[in-house]
């Protein structure tokens, strides 16, 4: 979300907003996983409206009401005047009463996980006094789950009453470069692998010139900032954080159907659906299905956690042991493999940009073919002009040679789809640079994407 000071992106999460304060009253919610920039968005849409903002805490209803009162003193002098509140309709009510364009309660969910009573309070609130006022009222968290049932789902006080929420999600891979323009855009391609686009995590990396060192500093030694992010990330989310911590280590490192997971982590196949869905809403993973298949597989779709179970978790105890030379060798190798794996699920994310770019077709219909034997990286078909590119992903140095090999696979490959039979085909390949000549034109490296 910011580099330097720099604001990146997020220009219809702003649109949202500052549509919401101009049909005011309304509640809007906010949300998504730690570190993604909700609270820079918030920040960057109170720099031009009159507004409160309060961070919610892990501590009890009578002191999140009076630190909220206080809150508001910083624009109201006075304010509070020695009142003591005991539910947050009456504060709010009061706040309203003194016309402030905006209210924010951030990191709403650690209120509701002390108090789980504000959230009735709070639509005693938004149903009786907030019509008759001009006040937008925007309540963000972190906690994923709790937000999607004690704040969106159908059984809260709250459900139906928003008048717009955003859930915030990661940057894509074009907005590295805003972060990290000291680096090479293969080493850019490298942490977004590592880290995705959670802006807190570039912001991190963008404090080194260079690259070893930031991995040294932040992940591989025990004093790392992001050597315990998961641990963090899960004990937040789920009670038992071990469970989750075994599925999404299975899936990292290959076993991505059920009964493969269930075979890794000792899991009975019949529980395992109620810790995958979970995993899946809250956006750790993601349920792939290749082309015209019914059969599907997980993918760990938050790259940190990806990288962190593949590579990391593997040095782990090198680590603790504070071999950290040690831990460094084995986690290069490490990092090699992990780039080759997920190269293509990057290659995913930079849909858009291809399609703008005019190396595609219309994305009207994208994913991963596996049928017998055959298996493309990625297939993006535009039905209604009946077009298609077949695209393969290689985290290599592409030269004339592997390119006309590259090319025959995939044109053999095609050959058998009979899907595709009236189609107009493309070929491409998406690589880390291309040396070829000859067929230099159906090669496209990131260096030449400007990532």
């Amino acid at each position: 979300m910011f580099s330097n000071e720099v604001f990146v992106d997020r220009e219809k999460e702003l649109e949202i907003l500052e549509n919401s304060y101009l049909r005011r009253p309304g509640y809007i919610v906010v949300y998504g996983r730690r570190r993604i920039g909700k609270t820079r968005l918030i920040l960057e849409f109170l720099k031009k409206h009159r507004g409160i903002y309060y961070l919610a805490r892990l501590t009890s209803h009578e002191d999140n009401l009076s630190n909220l009162c206080r809150a508001v003193e910083g624009i109201v002098p006075g304010f509070c005047g020695g009142k003591q509140y005991s539910s947050i309709d009456t504060l709010l009510s009061d706040i309203a009463r003194e016309n402030i364009d905006v209210v924010v309660i951030d990191e709403f969910t650690y209120w509701v996980k002390i108090a789980p009573r504000v959230v009735s309070e709070l639509q005693v609130f938004i149903d009786s006094i907030l019509p008759k006022t001009k006040l937008l009222l925007i309540l963000s968290g972190s906690l994923v789950g709790v937000i999607e049932k004690s704040v969106l789902g159908s059984g809260s006080p709250l459900y139906g009453r928003r008048t717009a929420h955003i859930k915030l999600d990661q940057l894509k891979p074009w907005h590295t470069k805003e972060f990290l323009n000291n680096l090479r855009s293969d080493e850019r391609a490298l942490v977004y692998a590592s880290v995705g686009g959670v802006p807190y995590y570039l912001l991190l990396f963008s404090r080194y010139n260079n690259l070893e060192e930031a991995y040294r500093r932040l992940v591989f030694n025990k004093q790392g900032i992001l050597y315990h992010e998961p641990d963090f990330l899960l004990h937040e989310e789920f009670k038992n954080p071990s469970v989750y911590s075994r599925i999404l280590k299975a899936i990292s490192n290959g076993y991505n159907r059920l009964g493969k997971i269930s075979e890794y982590t000792g899991i009975p196949k019949t529980h395992l659906p109620v810790y995958l869905e979970k995993l899946e809403r809250i956006g750790f993973i993601k349920h792939a299905k290749p082309l015209w298949s019914k059969k599907g597989y997980y993918i760990i779709r938050d790259y940190f956690l990806n990288f962190y179970y593949y590579v990391v978790d593997k040095v782990r105890e090198l680590i603790e042991l504070e071999l950290e030379e040690e831990a460094w060798a084995t986690a290069q190798k490490l990092l090699r493999e992990y780039m080759g794996r997920v190269f293509e699920h990057i290659v995913y994310d930079l849909v858009p940009l291809l399609y703008r770019k005019n190396l595609i077709p219309r994305p009207l219909i994208i994913g991963k073919y596996i049928h017998r034997g055959i298996d493309i990286d990625l297939v993006v078909i535009d039905q209604d002009k009946r077009e298609a590119c077949l695209i393969e992903a290689k985290w290599s140095i592409i030269d004339d040679q592997y390119a006309k090999e590259i090319l025959a696979s995939l044109k053999k490959k095609q050959e058998k789809i009979r899907k595709l039979e009236d189609y107009r085909i493309r070929y491409l390949i998406i690589s880390r640079k291309n040396q070829a000549e000859k067929y230099r034109d159906m090669i496209i490296d990131i260096d030449m994407l400007g990532v």
